[in-house]
């Protein structure tokens, strides 16, 4: 995270008055510069585009031209980067500069500018809350609700855990349905993501009660994203001091005739006849680190709004790489 202060100067050359949307349309600008850089650059060139500005240091985008590709990755240097060759902070790399730390992946030629062309539309003036719940909370399973959801609906809702490594774009209707069974206006908006908010933080709350009740070699299911075809989620499995948690889903298993026994839905896979089909490596946590990570992840539901969506599916799959 930046500090946006050092920024402020530059909003003189933008007669917008309120800071935020000003910050918003002097970073898309800031963007579309460095794609222009990009342009014109030769092979073997290097540009620095700094994002923090400080005092004694600054941090951002380094950016090499090879023959056919350019390398970016993140890079610091131990001075500030005041320097605005064409109206934004930069400089040219060359042998007399700072010690620079790179680590970084290769863009096509063909590719960069589009890059840049999507970057400038997934800035977004998100809360500084929004912001915190989605970096300071490396190691819960965090969940996303659009705000105004409506039936039918698709693709509102957003399940992630850094450390684990998950990252889960669902639909809600069918959790609706369930909420509908028991609330008559289940449906309506904006009661709707209310409902699914306080249904979702309970249905944490029942994992956790599940894994505190799990007898050491039992399997347990718990799906987030409920399908026609498939319901996926987590598979989680008690090991003597410790659970194994891993991603996976059961083939033609419907939401419809999923175990509901405690009101939300579940199954006892440990011995069980079930296709299950196991997406990711087992990742194992203390039993006290994911008990902690339940209590603590009953709380991390958030609703989001529509105009952050994408730029909050784009950090999530950024961060969970």
């Amino acid at each position: 995270m930046a500090d946006s202060a050092p920024w402020h100067g530059l909003l003189a050359s933008i007669s917008i008055a309120d800071i935020n949307t000003g910050l918003k349309v002097l970073f898309q600008r800031y963007i579309a510069t460095i794609g222009h850089r990009c342009a014109g650059m030769q092979p073997g060139e290097q540009w620095f585009c700094p994002f923090e500005l400080a005092e004694q240091h600054s941090s951002g985008l380094v950016i090499a031209r090879e023959e056919d590709t350019f390398q970016v990755g993140m890079a610091s240097t131990d001075r500030p980067v005041w320097d605005t060759p064409d109206g934004f902070p930069g400089l040219k790399i060359n042998a007399s500069e700072p010690k620079f730390w790179v680590q970084g992946q290769r863009i096509p030629l063909a590719r960069i500018s589009q890059e840049f062309e999507r970057s400038e539309t997934w800035i977004s003036t998100i809360l500084k809350e929004d912001i915190h719940w989605l970096l300071n909370s490396p190691w819960l399973l965090q969940i996303g609700i659009l705000e105004e959801v409506r039936n039918p609906a698709h693709g509102d809702i957003i399940v992630f855990d850094r450390e684990l490594k998950i990252s889960y774009i669902c639909d809600s209707y069918y959790w609706l349905d369930i909420i509908h069974a028991q609330v008559e206006y289940a449906y309506e908006a904006p009661m709707a993501s209310a409902l699914l908010r306080n249904f979702l933080e309970k249905y944490i709350a029942v994992i956790h009660r599940r894994c505190a009740q799990m007898s050491v070699g039992q399997r347990i299911f718990c799906p987030f994203d409920l399908s026609d075809e498939y319901c996926r989620g987590l598979i989680i499995k008690k090991e003597q001091g410790a659970f194994q948690i891993r991603q996976g889903f059961i083939k033609d298993l419907s939401p419809w005739n999923i175990n509901m026994s405690d009101g939300f839905p579940g199954v006892d896979i440990t011995e069980t006849l079930l296709d299950v089909v196991f997406i990711s490596p087992p990742y194992a946590l203390s039993s006290v680190q994911w008990m902690e990570k339940l209590a603590a992840s009953e709380k991390a539901v958030k609703i989001v709004n529509p105009q952050d969506l994408k730029w909050l599916l784009n950090a999530v799959n950024n961060l969970i790489g």
